[in-house]
C-alpha cells in the first residue's frame, strides 16, 4: 500500500473514530440523560432557569448569561482570527508566490489538511455566534417572564403569560439549552483541530491523537450516574431499589416464653 492510500484510510478510520463516539454520545443523552455530562447539565438549566424566572428580581441570571456570553465572543473571536490567519498559509497549486507556503511540498494531502483545520474554525464561529444569540434571546426572556403581568393583559406576550405562566419558563430553557448546545459544538470543533494539526506530521500522528482526543473525552463526558429511561414510569426514573431480604420473624414459641419469664 502506497503512504497516500494509507494516509487516506488511517484518515478514514480517524474520522469514523470520531463520528461512532459522538453518535453514542447522542444516543445516552437522550436516552440515559444523567448518564452523560452533557444531559446533566441539559437538565439542570431546565431547572435553572424556571427557579430563576420565579423570583421578582432576575439578576442573577442576567449575570450568568453575560458570563456565557463573553465566553462565547471570545472563542469566536478567537476562531475567526485563526481562520484568516490561516488563509495566508493555504497554497495554491501550480502558481507561486500567491501564499506563504511557497515552498513546493510532497505532500498531497497538504491541501486537505488545510481545509479540514479551516472548516473546524468556521464551524466553531459560527456555533459560537448562534450560542450568543441564543443567550441573548434568553436574557430577555428572564426579564420579561420574571415581571408579572398587567391586568388585563396588553400584549400577546402577556396573554400568553396568562393563560401559561409555566410556558415561557419551559420555553426559555429550551432556547437555554440551545445555546449551550452551539456552545458544546464549537467546543468540540476546537478539540478537533489538535488531530488534525498533527496530521502534518503523519497519518499515524492523526490517529494517535485522535485516539487519545477520545479517551480524554470519554473520561470527561460521562457522570458515572446509573440512570434509567422507562416508559411505565414517565420519561425519566431512578431504578428501582434492591429489595432486601427481610429479617427471620420471631416463633410464638419464644415470644410465649419471653411473656412467662416477665410474669414471674
Amino acid at each position: 500500500m502506497d503512504p497516500f492510500t494509507e494516509g487516506i484510510v488511517v484518515a478514514s478510520i480517524s474520522g469514523t473514530l470520531l463520528l461512532g463516539y459522538h453518535a453514542i454520545l447522542v444516543y445516552l443523552i437522550w436516552r440515559h440523560t444523567l448518564v452523560t455530562v452533557i444531559g446533566l447539565t441539559r437538565d439542570a438549566r431546565r431547572v435553572w432557569v424556571m427557579k430563576i424566572m420565579e423570583k421578582p428580581d432576575s439578576i442573577l441570571g442576567v449575570q450568568t448569561l453575560r458570563n456565557w456570553v463573553m465566553s462565547s465572543s471570545q472563542l469566536a473571536s478567537t476562531a475567526v482570527v485563526i481562520l484568516l490567519a490561516l488563509t495566508a498559509f493555504i497554497p495554491i497549486p501550480g502558481r507561486s508566490g500567491q501564499s506563504l507556503l511557497a515552498a513546493p511540498t510532497d505532500d498531497p494531502t497538504l491541501i486537505i489538511k488545510m481545509a479540514m483545520l479551516c472548516v473546524s474554525f468556521m464551524v466553531a464561529f459560527f456555533a459560537f455566534t448562534q450560542s450568543m444569540r441564543y443567550f441573548n434571546h434568553v436574557s430577555v426572556l428572564l426579564a420579561a417572564g420574571s415581571i408579572p403581568p398587567a391586568d388585563p393583559p396588553q400584549t400577546p406576550l402577556e396573554y400568553w403569560v396568562d393563560d401559561n405562566p409555566v410556558a415561557i419558563q419551559k420555553f426559555a430553557a429550551s432556547l437555554f439549552n440551545r445555546g449551550a448546545m452551539f456552545h458544546t459544538i464549537g467546543m468540540r470543533c476546537y478539540y478537533c483541530t489538535f488531530p488534525i494539526i498533527l496530521w502534518f506530521f503523519g497519518h499515524w500522528a492523526l490517529f494517535g491523537g485522535m485516539v487519545a482526543l477520545l479517551t480524554i473525552l470519554a473520561v470527561l463526558d460521562y457522570t458515572g450516574i446509573d440512570y434509567v429511561r422507562t416508559k411505565r414510569r414517565g420519561p425519566y426514573a431512578w431504578p428501582s431499589p434492591v429489595l432486601r431480604p427481610a429479617p427471620p420473624s420471631v416463633s410464638s414459641h419464644a415470644l410465649t416464653q419471653d411473656r412467662n419469664m416477665e410474669s414471674v
